[in-house]
């Protein structure tokens, strides 16, 4: 099991959220922080990522294992760093996808589930699907990282959500951020907890947002908007 991104781990969680003791149910945990890692992306935006997107051929698989020279022979984990995915896009196994938790530096990543047609005819490309690890945050770094700013952001978010009802899909859930139920105006839960918005506005990620989050992602937000220069704007 993983988190979707892979930003933080239950055990992570734990040491950063002081009221939590420890984690007694990784699924569930995970569950929360994968909502809360989306929520974050979406308040921090777009910005160059890290992985390009290179294609490859399988040259080998056991299991959830698989080996392609695509892959290399970077340092271990290179290629596990937040969240990207194997797409398969062609021959066995064509349109399932996995998000890469381990590599190594023979040829060879781990997937967090094995794709049971895959083989030697499969093709694939990696897509980072994920904010983080981005391009702009690796100073020399030979294994990228997720900043321990957005760990903590998504540690307060999952705080946040906890606090605010544990069925509160508004604060974890990311549909209504990413505009999928644009026509939601209101929900409620059996915990007590509620909350609308305004149907008519694209709303973004920032009505969500824990405050405690958006502290520690200030220098990580992507702002659109125009230069001014002498008064004059510039796109």
């Amino acid at each position: 099991m993983a988190t979707d991104y892979q930003y933080l781990t239950p055990a992570e969680y734990a040491a950063i959220d002081l009221s939590v003791s420890g984690i007694t149910n990784s699924a569930l945990a995970e569950k929360h922080i994968s909502y809360a890692e989306k929520l974050v992306d979406a308040y921090c935006g777009a910005w160059p990522q890290f992985y390009p997107e290179p294609t490859g051929e399988v040259e080998a698989v056991a299991g959830a294992v698989v080996t392609s020279s695509t892959f290399g022979t970077n340092n271990p984990n290179y290629w596990a760093a937040g969240g990207l995915y194997l797409h398969v896009y062609d021959g066995a196994g064509a349109g399932e996808n996995r998000l890469i938790i381990a590599s190594n530096s023979s040829n060879q990543v781990t997937l967090v589930s094995a794709i049971s047609a895959l083989d030697t005819t499969s093709k694939f490309i990696l897509r980072q699907e994920s904010v983080f690890p981005r391009y702009n945050d690796i100073d020399g770094a030979e294994v990228p990282y997720i900043p321990g700013q957005v760990k903590r952001a998504v540690a307060m978010q999952v705080s946040y959500g906890t606090q605010k009802g544990s069925e509160g899909a508004g604060m974890w859930h990311n549909e209504p951020v990413l505009n999928e139920r644009a026509d939601l105006v209101s929900e409620s839960y059996g915990s007590g907890y509620s909350y609308s918005r305004d149907a008519r506005k694209v709303q973004g990620a920032a009505q969500f947002i824990a405050p405690q989050a958006a502290l520690h992602l200030r220098g990580f937000v992507w702002r659109l908007g125009k230069i001014m220069r002498r008064g004059k704007g510039y796109s």
